[in-house]
């Protein structure tokens, strides 16, 4: 096992020192050498730096002073570098593309670094494996703005019971809103249920049982909690065994019963405006 001075001895990478690389970089022990036209090419970040420095054997960026990038690991920044240099400009390496954490750790280091295409390639690939509080994170930590508004309405629709770790994802004020607009729209079902239920004569069991799931259940758990109403004594769900066989007929009983979901993204965006003051977007 090496020891402390051993490990900390900075080496070269083993793909990514360049014979004719213009410009030597230190993440913690790695060094990279590479081209400054690539780098400024692909990122504002460098091309601001590489405008107020000049390159020569003794300058910062030399092999015998090799440009420091601090706080980086070197591990997603040999991503960053592959895809840059990669065959198409952009690139994911296949086993890149099959990490989900890997992917998330290059979103944030092609922010802080300003590599937007890096970024825009990664966002696209990681979107469907991420939850809706993931993308809300990397949304407002990253500046993707086109993922803000519909994560965020996800979030709040989802009525997911978020653990301490997963509602730390995002801040205090953001988790907060999320409470708020769920509770509105939360509101928004229980007003509509009881208004619905008086103007059905000889119905009452639907209010009744509904108005215990519906307004805090989503859409894709319907099913399950009227499944679960079987295990309350005295209380059967309000529909026929076969809407269990139809997830188009449990669609349309739980539209039935509730506002539409337009003019429930009417309440999340008030709150989005209001409280969150992000870009609003659409629902999609």
């Amino acid at each position: 096992m090496p020891d402390a001075a051993t490990a900390a001895h900075p080496r070269k990478h083993q793909d990514f020192w360049l014979s004719d690389g213009s410009i030597v970089l230190s993440v913690e022990n790695v060094l990279f050498k590479v081209h400054r036209t690539v780098l400024s090419m692909h990122s504002a970040f460098f091309q601001s730096m590489f405008d107020t420095c000049t390159a020569g054997e003794d300058q910062e960026g030399s092999e015998a002073r090799p440009l420091v990038v601090p706080g980086v690991a070197p591990r997603p920044f040999s991503h960053l570098i592959r895809m840059i240099y990669g065959p198409l400009g952009g690139s994911i390496p296949e086993e890149l593309a099959a990490n989900k954490d890997d992917l998330t750790a290059l979103i944030r280091l092609s922010h802080r670094l300003q590599f937007r295409s890096v970024l825009d390639v990664a966002k696209d690939l990681v979107q469907s494996s991420l939850s809706p509080l993931e993308r809300l994170d990397l949304a407002l930590s990253c500046d993707i703005d086109v993922w803000a508004y519909i994560a965020f309405s996800d979030v709040v629709l989802s009525f997911s019971r978020d653990s301490f770790g997963q509602q730390a994802l995002v801040s205090r004020e953001t988790y907060a809103n999320i409470l708020i607009a769920r509770q509105r729209v939360s509101d928004a079902r229980s007003l509509f249920i009881l208004r619905k239920g008086c103007n059905s004569s000889g119905a009452w069991m639907y209010p009744m049982v509904y108005s215990r799931i519906i307004p805090t259940t989503s859409r894709e758990n319907f099913a399950l909690a009227l499944s679960e109403l079987r295990s309350i004594p005295n209380l059967t769900p309000p529909v026929q065994q076969s809407y269990f066989n139809s997830p188009s007929l449990l669609q349309k009983e739980f539209e039935l019963w509730t506002p539409s979901l337009e003019s429930e993204h009417e309440i999340i965006r008030d709150v989005w405006r209001t409280l969150q003051k992000g870009p609003v977007g659409t629902s999609g």
